[in-house]
């Protein structure tokens, strides 16, 4: 039995990626919305308000997104197409999709499709509010909204500048032991 994935995504990879990455954040904010709902007040005993639950579902699948999204959309099609192929025309099938992956999706595509997505809203938006509009569903989604996309761009600017950060513990460790004993400073010019 052909799933519809598989069928659109042979008819036309755009679309098949479009409608993978669709179903992936679709699965991802209805799990994350079900814990969010569910299992933290259980655990917890508080119960987070709408707000709350729609700017932390919105973050949390942003970040899943950047992180593990090729991971996870590489993951789907294995599962989907395992079945109905045999042990040899799988794994043939698995690298010619591994190299479409690779092609298609990325964590860059990814992020462009996130900022694409928020400046769609913020222009949406401010034309409502510059217009004069008041939608009753504008309040209540705005700001969790725009707070999400504030936290994904300080998780953007962690992810870019990450590099920053990595430490040589070998030359750490040399730099502090010269530090310890001054006398292991060799000259490196003699006078």
């Amino acid at each position: 039995m052909f799933f519809p994935i598989t069928i659109l995504s042979f008819l036309s990879p755009f679309i098949g990626i479009l409608t993978m990455v669709a179903i992936l954040i679709l699965t991802l904010s209805t799990l994350i919305y079900y814990f969010l709902v569910y299992i933290i007040p259980l655990i917890f005993t508080i119960k987070l308000g709408d707000k709350t639950i729609l700017f932390s579902t919105i973050t949390i699948v942003n970040i899943v997104l950047m992180i593990f999204g090729e991971r996870l959309l590489f993951l789907i099609w294995k599962l989907d197409n395992y079945s109905r192929l045999n042990r040899n025309e799988f794994r043939l099938y698995l690298k010619q999709r591994e190299l479409f992956l690779k092609n298609t999706i990325n964590r860059d595509r990814f992020r462009f499709l996130i900022y694409m997505l928020y400046f769609l809203f913020l222009i949406i938006t401010s034309f409502i509010n510059l217009e004069g509009y008041e939608l009753s569903i504008m309040d209540s989604i705005y700001k969790p909204i725009s707070y999400s996309f504030i936290t994904f761009i300080a998780f953007d600017r962690i992810l870019a500048n990450k590099q920053i950060m990595k430490i040589d513990f070998k030359s750490f460790i040399r730099t502090l032991d010269r530090f310890n004993n001054p006398f292991s400073f060799k000259k490196t010019n003699q006078d």
